[in-house]
């Protein structure tokens, strides 16, 4: 059976969403055995705040000219549709406070993802 894994990433309005940052976009590739199929997926996300200094800085996206874009909580569902079963794999790996692995853009996608009433993907992987 093909292998079927979604490649993600996310940009945020600051790095922690612990402290109300939220994703201003997400794209993400699918791939099947290894090689990219085409099939992708890109939205840009009204997040209904300014972002922090250090993020603006890395996605110069201003919340003006996000404020043209639906929240990503009304994009969620194609986003989990897009998701599918699949394995996903992350971009951004860190380390928390206390050198525990840590990925960021899973921590955002599942909090806004079940903040907006749909299955997480930590609930299925």
């Amino acid at each position: 059976m093909p292998l079927r894994e979604i490649i993600f990433d996310i940009e945020t309005t600051g790095l922690f969403v612990h402290e109300g940052n939220k994703i201003i976009s997400f794209g993400a590739v699918e791939m099947v055995d290894g090689q990219k199929t085409g099939r992708e997926i890109y939205v840009l996300c009204n997040p209904g705040r300014d972002s922090e200094p250090g993020a603006f800085a890395a996605h110069r996206l201003t919340q003006e000219y996000l404020s043209q874009f639906p929240s990503f909580a009304d994009q969620a569902q194609v986003v989990r549709e897009f998701i599918g079963d699949s394995p996903v794999i992350f971009t951004c790996r860190t380390s928390d406070r206390n050198g525990t692995p840590y990925t960021l853009d899973r921590a955002f996608l599942d909090t806004e993802l079940a903040a907006a009433g749909i299955t997480p993907i930590g609930e299925e992987q």
